[in-house]
């Protein structure tokens, strides 16, 4: 089976995070809002969850792009 490599639009990040998280997903969006890779991103939204799955911080990054 041939696996063909999709760009990733989100990137996981582990570990405690500064709102008290346990784990955190940046979404990258090109300047239409539109998922992107990452080279091409002009803003990222990270979001922060708790334990159990459930989003306690939300923040919109923007880029240079």
């Amino acid at each position: 089976m041939n696996m063909v490599s999709r760009p990733q639009y989100f990137k996981p990040v582990y570990g405690i995070h500064p709102h008290g998280g346990h784990k955190a997903l940046v979404h990258f969006q090109d300047r239409y809002f539109r998922p992107c890779p990452e080279e091409k991103a002009a803003r990222a939204v990270y979001v922060e969850y708790d334990i159990n799955g459930v989003p306690i911080h939300v923040e919109v990054l923007f880029g240079a792009n």
